[in-house]
């Protein structure tokens, strides 16, 4: 009875997909081809796997590198935004102060129109007064020596 117990477990075993499966003889073809086949779909489930993780490791890598991109891009735009509002308001300062200067300057050309034009004024005045204050002081002499006189 040993000796058919030996033989019964005498082979070898493999794993397929339903289960294990036991060869008596090493010699048995079907059982040799599903032993290959097995082997071979192994193979092909752990090709299949590492493939699935590196594609994972790939879009993980690419995400990050999407992420970090982004944080540069966004870093960019703020650092431009920036600079734009720094030279905006450079330019704009420049505007007032040209401007401001323009009528300052358009002011102290008027004033000086104004004041130049009451000086003219002013002299004028001044000499018609003085030609009227000759007569008016003739004028007086002659009131004032005719109420003497009467």
């Amino acid at each position: 009875m040993s000796s058919s117990r030996e033989t019964e477990t005498e082979g070898f075993i493999f794993v397929d997909g339903d289960g294990l499966t036991v060869c008596h003889e090493s010699s048995d073809a079907r059982c040799l081809k599903n032993s290959m086949d097995v082997v071979r779909d192994q193979m092909a489930r752990h090709d299949i796997l590492m493939r699935i993780k590196q594609a994972e490791a790939d879009a993980k890598a690419s995400v990050q590198q999407a992420l970090q991109e982004k944080e540069k891009r966004i870093a960019d735009a703020t650092t431009e935004a920036a600079n734009i509002v720094r030279t905006a308001e450079s330019e704009a300062q420049a505007f007032y102060e040209k401007e401001l200067a323009k009528a300052e300057g358009e002011v102290k050309a008027k004033k000086q129109s104004v004041i130049s034009e009451g000086m003219r004024k002013v002299d004028a005045l001044r000499s018609s007064a003085n030609a009227k204050l000759d007569k008016a002081v003739e004028y007086l002499l002659k009131e004032f020596m005719g109420l003497l006189h009467a």
